[in-house]
């Protein structure tokens, strides 16, 4: 397996010291990781646009014929509002599936015609998803925020072409706000990759009382 870590500004002393994985950082500085620990021929530049989504779209071009078994897709962060282990933690629990959130699993989206809670997004969608030539279905449910391992067969379940096209639009788009444009791949990366609707829930349905979710 391969992390694939987007950097900007973050501290990635994480990944320095970690010897498990190999890895790919794609970095909107660069240059500020020259004297980083990092090993420098593992570091790339990316344009500064949309998020965390162009660079994993650039990993896949770039290596789409090339790919390892399993990737694991990570922002720069060692820690994070949204996960609930730091990022080595999370990727070390892996259990083997086609897909798998290295964020908290407690957090979820659903998006739906009419949803009162994600109307916008899900509008949104229904725009853009015929020019990333995406099918959107009638649901979509998955974990909060884009980090997650795949595999080989999952990323390679689209042609290139696909994945070109979807990096275009991040990098010349001016509809929207770049953040904007990463959250609505945000709500896609899971049926892109599974063609499934719904991710399963890693954990058990809980309620929330006083002191927590209790299971």
């Amino acid at each position: 397996m391969w992390i694939v870590a987007c950097h900007n500004k973050e501290d990635l002393t994480w990944l320095a010291r970690q010897t498990d994985f190999d890895y790919v950082v794609y970095s909107k500085k660069p240059l500020s990781l020259a004297e980083s620990a990092l090993d420098q021929s593992r570091i790339r530049s990316v344009e500064n646009r949309g998020r965390e989504a162009l660079a994993y779209f650039r990993f896949i071009i770039d290596f789409y014929s090339d790919l390892p078994a399993r990737v694991a897709f990570c922002h720069g962060h060692e820690t994070a509002w949204h996960q609930d282990v730091k990022i080595m933690e999370a990727i070390q629990r892996y259990d083997g599936s086609e897909y798998f959130s290295l964020n908290n699993p407690y957090l979820r989206h659903s998006l739906f015609e009419d949803c009162a809670h994600g109307m916008p997004v899900w509008l949104q969608l229904k725009k853009y998803c015929p020019i990333f030539g995406v099918n959107l279905p009638d649901k979509l449910e998955h974990t909060w925020s884009a980090q997650f391992i795949t595999t080989r067969e999952c990323i390679l379940s689209h042609d290139v072409k696909f994945y070109q096209r979807c990096y275009q639009w991040l990098d010349e788009q001016k509809d929207m706000a770049d953040f904007r444009a990463a959250i609505l791949f945000e709500q896609l990366w899971y049926f892109i990759l599974t063609g499934k609707m719904v991710e399963p829930r890693r954990l058990a349905k809980t309620i929330m009382t006083e002191n927590g979710y209790q299971e």
